[in-house]
């Protein structure tokens, strides 16, 4: 079993409390569920992207070209998605792989039909990067 570690960064008065996750496929997302309870986090951070995954989303992306990002990410949000909210958790994630916008549309329809519409933010590298993420940030 993989523990879960907490970052706590502080720069003067600011904590910012942030939980790594390895989001590889088939993983096991109940230490996240934990450390959102138990440990007083405001972010996850998940990294989904591998050499193994990278080439798994190739080949999905080859038969289908709407695929392309950690489809896992889907339903691992669905599973977080109240207890987020409850404990107002935001989720970063790189899950978008060779298909960012089809992950994002794919979380972003899944959540509106199960909760409520929810904002995705789709993040790409190049000048507007720093001000998109400090814009999440807030």
């Amino acid at each position: 079993m993989r523990t879960t570690v907490l970052l706590l960064l502080s720069y003067t008065r600011l904590t910012l409390r942030v939980v790594p996750h390895y989001g590889l496929y088939g993983d096991n997302w109940e230490p996240v569920v934990a450390s959102i309870e138990r440990g007083q986090v405001q972010y996850i951070a998940s990294d989904h992207l591998t050499e193994l995954t990278l080439a798994i989303l190739q080949k999905d992306r080859q038969r289908d070209p709407s695929l392309g990002y950690a489809c896992d990410v889907v339903p691992m949000l669905m599973r977080l998605w109240q207890l987020m909210q409850t404990c107002g958790v935001r989720f970063v994630c790189n899950a978008g792989g060779l298909n960012p916008m089809g992950a994002a549309l794919a979380a972003q329809t899944a959540l509106a039909v199960r909760f409520q519409p929810i904002k995705v933010e789709k993040i790409e590298a190049g000048v507007r990067r720093k001000h998109q993420i400090s814009r999440f940030l807030k």
